[in-house]
């Protein structure tokens, strides 16, 4: 498959990318000859992958209308109503209404946390001792460092597309 480092993130001779682990997954990496990859729904944060709401907003927008456009013509197809008759009409809208209890954004949001796989690694120049402390535990684990073209190598026998992109932390409610 395909692994595409994302436009303007890095540039060459970028600082170097760490990845700390304990013994535990340090083993388990090794043992898999393999990086893990964990679905965002597996991650602590319930705002892991989630989109700034403005966006989220229009997104909903848009989507509920193109999704209730097609529900509306196959309920009224599937139960032989009249297209342009108001009766009809009205009893496909009051049967979306009592379908339709989550948002289509929110269902594409569990979508996406469910289909999206990230494995994190942090950029600097140099070891971070709160990074050991997080995910290596003081003494007690690894911390390996590559470059974005080397981990872009490694990669390149991934069995699914892989983007190498950095993440963006913002308030949900932010617009920036």
């Amino acid at each position: 498959m395909t692994v595409t480092v994302l436009s303007g993130e890095f540039s060459p001779g970028a600082e170097p990318l760490w990845r700390y682990l304990d013994l535990a997954k340090l083993t388990v990496l090794l043992a898999n000859e393999a990086l893990f990859f964990a679905s965002l729904k597996e991650l602590d944060d319930p705002w892991e992958g989630e989109m700034p709401r403005e966006l989220s907003d229009r997104l909903d927008d848009v989507v509920t209308k193109q999704v209730r456009q097609f529900f509306r013509e196959a309920y009224m197809q599937e139960y032989q109503l009249t297209a342009g008759e108001a009766a009809s009409e009205a009893e496909a809208d009051e049967a979306w209404e009592r379908s339709n209890e989550e948002s289509p954004r929110q269902t594409m949001a569990d979508f996406l946390r469910d289909t999206t796989y990230v494995c994190s690694w942090y950029q600097n120049a140099h070891e971070s001792m709160a990074m050991w402390d997080l995910y290596a535990g003081r003494g007690a684990g690894v911390a390996i460092r590559t470059s974005v073209e080397s981990l872009k190598h490694a990669l390149g026998s991934a069995e699914r597309a892989v983007e190498i992109g950095r993440v963006r932390y913002q308030h949900f409610d932010s617009t920036d």
